[in-house]
């Protein structure tokens, strides 16, 4: 049974199954909002099934990530997250994303100040954590060994990001606090941050396979489905009119395919260790 586990097949069988898994997520959350979503108080409609899977499945999905990938003797033989060409390709979408989001925070931050001269330290610290985290995933994009200090810095300005996109959410007084849009994309803000201090370690000798695939895992299921949801929402006007976070889905969804083809390069990746070396490497 343990060599079940233990084969390279088990591994590619575990990305089919969180791709598969990621994909049903965000279809169920997006036609939820479209078609089963009551945009006057932030919820799904009552009894609503399709409502009901899009909460319920990716819960499922990080559950069983979780198990997985925290025991050994399940846990499918990880290899070591190298950024290869796909990789740093696909790490050029959140840079190019992070980098509008820049621009159009700026311009709002100008028009801010035209009405209000002081302008307060956290909207100046998003501004430029949002251009560290645009040169964090450039980094990675076009440079093939990254393990200095700016790396580093970047990478938390990446985490900074999240915690004040998380903050904006959290106290955002016009959606109530357990609604399904501000949870899902609490979610995938923490999702981010945790791909991000794996992403940090992959030129560092500190490294955590099996953490890194579970939360590749968890930033796929949880980026995808509250991002792209939203954001045919608000393009078809099925979100909230004071609905706040169209902008930071935007950012969200190139990480999304970041997350997805970091995935996919470790489950489908050709190098996988053998079951006795994964055991004595990701202990």
């Amino acid at each position: 049974m343990k060599d079940i586990f233990k084969s390279p097949r088990a591994l590619r069988v575990y990305g089919i199954c969180a791709l598969v898994l990621s994909a049903l997520c965000i279809i169920f959350r997006t036609v939820g909002i479209m078609f089963f979503f009551d945009s006057d108080i932030g919820y799904f409609q009552r009894g609503s099934i399709v409502g009901i899977l899009a909460v319920l499945l990716p819960a499922i999905g990080v559950v069983a990530a979780l198990i997985i990938c925290a025991i050994p003797n399940i846990c499918p033989p990880v290899g070591e997250a190298r950024n290869t060409r796909a990789v740093r390709l696909a790490a050029v979408l959140p840079a190019i994303g992070f980098g509008g989001y820049a621009v159009s925070y700026i311009i709002r931050l100008l028009e801010y100040m035209t009405i209000v001269p002081s302008v307060p330290v956290t909207y100046w610290l998003l501004l430029l954590s949002t251009v560290l985290s645009a040169v964090f995933f450039a980094l990675l994009a076009f440079r093939k060994n990254n393990g200095n200090a700016l790396f580093v810095i970047t990478g938390v300005a990446v985490v900074v990001w999240m915690v004040l996109s998380l903050a904006e959410a959290y106290f955002d007084v016009y959606i109530q606090m357990n609604s399904p849009l501000k949870i899902g994309f609490q979610f995938a803000t923490l999702s981010a941050v945790l791909l991000t201090v794996n992403e940090l370690r992959t030129d560092l000798d500190v490294k955590r396979p099996r953490f890194h695939l579970f939360s590749a895992t968890v930033a796929t299921i949880f980026l995808g489905s509250a991002s792209i949801s939203s954001i045919v929402g608000s393009i078809m006007d099925k979100m909230p009119e004071n609905y706040i976070l169209y902008y930071s889905d935007c950012v969200l969804l190139p990480l999304f395919i970041f997350a997805a083809v970091r995935l996919i390069c470790i489950c489908f990746s050709k190098s996988v260790p053998d079951a006795e070396a994964s055991d004595s490497e990701q202990q």
